[in-house]
């Protein structure tokens, strides 16, 4: 027997919202759950109709598509509801022939009776499996499938999923805790499994916890499914649009606030179910660290000296303690991708946006090359007198100018967007004059918006360095260098989000800096602009093609083009009129780069590893659920995770990477940050694609003499 999961290989992408975790039951009963629904469920519809670029005609079809999302919002794992109650209500739906979305309402009892007799019945099944004796010596199979989940055909096969998930989970948490001089070994250790009855008590009583918090006798089914319902409406427009409560909105909207104490770390949950780190905020502890990135394992955890059993804990549940006010001290055990494990100390702190977010470092080979990575475009609304990425950016630039570099390269790889102003703002740095990109609202006007501030602050070479993971802000400032020929992309094929969203609450006699906690009403996020190049071409679903492609080492496996009810990339009929600078060739520069990776042993087994992934990103992977068999799948899947690190790092003698002078006198002062960003200065001087785009800047240099 087989069992699919969704598996993403690589790290998580993350968006231009932060996205925090906001469960989906509700612990405030409403008096009058139809009429609540039924006035939110208009609200919302009028809003998207009216604002949204892209409006959705109410039909029967759409409404038992908003049904089908509205399960899959209440059940994201897709582990208690079958296939058969989601084809029901469609049908059932699609025969009444709705006209109005309000009657979505009518469905809401159904749906939240349904709801909880399945989870009634995931936990009857969870509580049998606690009571039998997993047996290890079966021919069975877990796939995990980039193709994403689907819901069981019938009890009988939702049982056997649950079963093989636990038996997943035991093994991998059996496995998760042996260190990497243990995982060289050809064969598992005897007692691999010696304590799997205890393992298997604790994997069952966690998702037991997470059972009876969706069970919790105080919980009002009718208004969870309410919010799941005016959540899968907005996605029925874009997969960008969302529904917040009042305390959602809240939540968010706190943790992006400067001020805010935090430790700037959010938990989640891999697709082997390890609690592990799923986003690490630009300015904060964490993020200065340079010791945490997004998919590390979390073993284990102390707050305030007092220890916590990551394995019993959900991702929620992790993420709730780290925000408590009284922890202010956080010590980590964390299980890196080489299976290295390492312990940080972390100490809550504001988030600094305003100061030293955005470093800068010099390439030394041939020539000088100034180097600086963006992790965000990010800005600090709440402070007026922050400094946002662009500003910050500016300093740097400056700082790499009096070490008389010949060109720089901006590092937008793993940025996902942020603020199109600054994105703007950076473009003002390179542009002297010039048009930027189209945006289209849904009354199908067109603005061109241009870089109108005079001057440079950097007339030199430029590369801009991108990855599929590269995504909104970050393509807008892309596409821009690109099609003013101001720079050089390189890198891959971006993720293909060409739209912009903002907040609108519900209560349209209201705003969102007068919401208050007797709100009732929430507030939606949604598309409102649509981003065009300024040749009339949009990119969204499609991403920003590289001038010059560099080897692939990171494979994602949801770009924008992947997502449900995405909005589909088209063009207008405007063109930008402005005198543009000759375009820059990169035919010989590609030439060049290919003959080096012919000639070049490093080179070339880089490219080959890349090419491999290419290929096989899309594979879905088979990981069998015997002793043997699992250890034998797990070092299959390590060893190419291994050799990915292997091939990308590389000392090359006559390349160096050292901070600007300014950096290296602040931090003689700070002892702290001179340790924080230590590491990740090792990491840049072994960094074997970073090589490869210093040697292509060289090429370029010399190719076009000042």
């Amino acid at each position: 027997m087989i069992e699919y999961l969704k598996f993403a290989r690589g790290a998580t992408f993350f968006c231009l919202f932060l996205i925090i975790n906001t469960h989906v039951f509700s612990q405030q009963p409403s008096k009058n759950i139809s009429a609540g629904c039924i006035e939110k469920t208009n609200a919302i519809w009028a809003i998207l109709q009216k604002e949204h670029i892209s409006p959705v005609k109410f039909t029967p079809e759409v409404a038992a598509e908003i049904i089908g999302l509205t399960l899959i919002e209440l059940d994201p794992r897709q582990i208690h509801f079958l296939k058969s109650d989601k084809q029901t209500l469609m049908a059932e739906i699609i025969a009444a022939k709705s006209i109005y979305p309000k009657d979505l309402c009518k469905y809401v009892s159904k749906i939240a009776v349904l709801y909880q007799n399945r989870l009634k019945e995931s936990e009857a099944m969870l509580q049998k499996i606690a009571l039998t004796e997993l047996k290890f010596d079966e021919s069975d199979t877990i796939i995990f499938s980039s193709a994403g989940r689907t819901f069981s055909e019938s009890n009988e096969k939702r049982t056997k999923r649950w079963k093989r998930y636990v038996k997943f989970l035991v093994l991998n948490e059996a496995y998760s805790s042996l260190d990497s001089s243990q995982l060289n070994n050809a064969l598992p250790p005897k007692d691999l499994l010696i304590n799997k009855t205890k393992t298997t008590e604790t994997i069952v009583q966690k998702e037991l916890k997470k059972l009876s918090q969706l069970l919790d006798v105080n919980i009002d089914y009718d208004a969870t499914v309410v919010d799941a319902l005016l959540n899968a409406t907005c996605k029925r427009f874009d997969p960008h649009s969302e529904y917040y409560s009042y305390d959602q909105f809240t939540a968010y909207s706190e943790h992006l606030q400067s001020q805010v104490l935090s430790f700037g770390i959010f938990f989640g949950e891999t697709s082997f179910g390890n609690l592990s780190i799923s986003y690490v905020a630009p300015g904060s502890a964490a993020w200065f660290s340079n010791q945490i990135q997004q998919g590390d394992i979390v073993l284990a955890f102390k707050l305030n000296q007092q220890s916590f059993d990551a394995v019993m804990l959900t991702a929620d549940e992790a993420d709730d303690l780290l925000h408590l006010e009284k922890y202010t001290l956080l010590e980590l055990t964390i299980k890196k991708s080489s299976g290295a494990i390492e312990t940080i100390k972390l100490k809550k702190e504001a988030i600094k946006f305003e100061s030293n977010t955005v470093k800068s470092f010099v390439l030394k080979g041939e020539k000088k090359i100034g180097y600086v990575s963006i992790p965000s475009f990010y800005t600090d609304s709440n402070n007026p007198n922050a400094l946002g990425c662009a500003n910050e950016l500016s300093k740097e630039i400056l700082k790499l100018k009096n070490e008389n570099i010949e060109g720089l390269v901006i590092d937008l790889r793993f940025n996902g967007g942020g603020s199109l102003f600054e994105a703007v703002s950076m473009s003002g740095l390179f542009l002297d004059i010039g048009p930027l990109f189209y945006s289209v609202d849904n009354t199908a006007k067109a603005t061109l918006v241009k870089d109108m501030s005079r001057g440079t602050v950097y007339d030199g070479p430029l590369f801009i360095m991108v990855n599929g993971y590269s995504a909104s802000a970050s393509e807008l400032f892309s596409a821009a260098m690109q099609d003013n020929h101001r720079a050089l992309i390189i890198g891959e094929q971006t993720y293909g989000k060409a739209t912009g969203q903002t907040f609108s609450p519900l209560d349209t006699t209201s705003s969102l800096s007068k919401l208050s906690s007797t709100d009732n009403m929430g507030v939606v996020k949604y598309t409102q602009m649509k981003l065009y190049r300024s040749n009339g071409v949009s990119y969204q679903g499609k991403g920003v093609t590289p001038d010059i492609v560099l080897p692939y080492l990171e494979t994602i496996t949801e770009r924008e083009q992947d997502m449900p009810y995405y909005i589909v990339g088209d063009s207008i009929p405007k063109k930008a009129i402005f005198p543009f600078p000759p375009a820059i060739s990169s035919t010989d520069l590609n030439s060049k780069n290919n003959a080096r990776i012919k000639s070049d042993e490093r080179y070339k087994l880089l490219s080959k590893v890349s090419d491999s992934l290419r290929l096989t990103k899309d594979d879905d992977i088979a990981i069998r659920l015997t002793t043997t068999g699992f250890w034998q799948d797990m070092k299959l899947l390590n060893a190419g995770s291994d050799r990915i690190d292997q091939v990308g790092s590389y000392k090359r003698p006559g390349f160096d990477v050292y901070y600007n002078q300014l950096e290296s006198e602040f931090l003689t002062y700070d002892a702290n940050y001179q340790q924080l960003y230590n590491s990740y200065l090792e990491d840049l001087k072994t960094d074997l694609i970073l090589q490869q785009v210093h040697d292509i800047m060289c090429d370029f240099i010399k190719q076009n003499p000042k």
